[in-house]
């Protein structure tokens, strides 16, 4: 072959190899399958993502799948059902990533984001330790939608400060220590969050869910944990009774998320619809009553509960405080399946 026939072959070739690469020429074909590509790659990596690049533990279908210890389990094996989300799915803070802002720097974050930061009727988780002068410090739901658990410390006091969105509930447990803290499982109990305490190995981890206050599944299986007082109320509310306090401002990795103009639950609590199986459901003769009711639950005791509506689940309860009652705030319908026997529901009837 002379030198201007390779020429011309070597040519004709590399135009050939052009023309495959065009979409008439069967191209497109290669960009399809690098698009489904791309697709499969990001459903692989996003749980992945959700648990922190984390191995994620649990296929979000099956219980079974999520590493825990169910052995001895102490409800009926199908009311613990998986949310959808694996283990760490949704990202409970630790103690040592929480920062916080002044009621200052909130009013500046205010007036130079894009988005505010914290408006006066936005909800809010308030605690105060050290009674008269001790330290305060306030939690906006908006950023509990995110994480469910923020571990936190305040005046020596090791605490969990938790949010379940599906039955709109809100409880601070004592931290049996510094070093336990609580994690998002990614299983549901009554369409309720259950919480794990965290170890290096899933089998000495145990399962509580949020509104039971105690464990049913590990090696914690019949301890209780301690309910602490809080109040939920309004940002103004909370900082004008308490000017020197201190608000969870979030972890700065996640400001998007945080600032997404949907509220990720607006869906959910536009209907009374529940998205997971809940025992039992609300008795038939309370029908004038939405199963998203809000409601107040209180105890003097910590065993005998007494109900009664909420008119706004940002109700301030100040008159809790001052009686050092705990109150609670959830959802009718959340309340109720996990405590249809010791708590009394008269006052709703009235």
């Amino acid at each position: 072959m002379t030198h201007s026939e390779r020429s011309f072959s070597s040519a004709a070739e590399s135009a050939s190899s052009k023309r495959l690469l065009t979409f008439s020429s069967g191209g497109w074909v290669l960009l399809i399958s690098a698009v489904l590509t791309l697709g499969a790659a990001l459903l692989v990596l996003k749980p992945v993502y959700d648990t922190g690049f984390r191995r994620a533990v649990g296929d979000g279908q099956h219980a079974e799948t999520y590493g825990f210890d169910l052995s001895n389990l102490t409800i009926p094996r199908e009311q613990l059902v998986a949310s959808g989300k694996p283990k760490d799915g949704v990202r409970a803070v630790t103690a040592s990533l929480v920062e916080t802002m002044t009621v200052p720097e909130v009013i500046l974050a205010n007036k130079n984001q894009y988005v505010p930061f914290l408006l006066s009727g936005d909800p809010v988780i308030g605690v105060a330790f050290g009674g008269e002068g001790g330290e305060t410090r306030a939690y906006p739901v908006r950023l509990l939608n995110v994480h469910e658990v923020v571990n936190d410390t305040v005046g020596g006091k090791s605490f969990a400060v938790t949010w379940s969105p599906l039955t709109g509930s809100a409880v601070v447990f004592e931290r049996p220590d510094a070093k336990t803290e609580f994690g998002v499982s990614g299983l549901l109990y009554d369409s309720n969050t259950i919480l794990f305490d965290r170890h290096a190995e899933a089998k000495e981890e145990s399962l509580w869910p949020q509104l039971s206050f105690r464990a049913i599944a590990g090696p914690a299986v019949g301890k209780t944990l301690t309910v602490l007082p809080f109040e939920m109320t309004t940002w103004k509310d909370w900082s004008g009774r308490h000017p020197d306090t201190h608000v969870f401002r979030g972890l700065r990795t996640l400001e998007k998320n945080y600032n997404d103009a949907q509220d990720p639950y607006s869906l959910y609590l536009a209907n009374d619809e529940v998205q997971f199986p809940v025992t039992p459901g609300l008795p038939r003769e309370w029908g004038k009553f939405k199963k998203k009711t809000p409601m107040v639950v209180s105890t003097s005791d910590g065993v005998h509960w007494s109900a009664s509506l909420a008119e706004t689940t940002t109700a301030p309860a100040t008159a809790a405080a001052k009686s050092n009652e705990l109150r609670i705030h959830a959802f009718l319908f959340g309340w109720y399946a996990q405590h249809p026997s010791d708590t009394d529901y008269s006052a709703l009837m009235r």
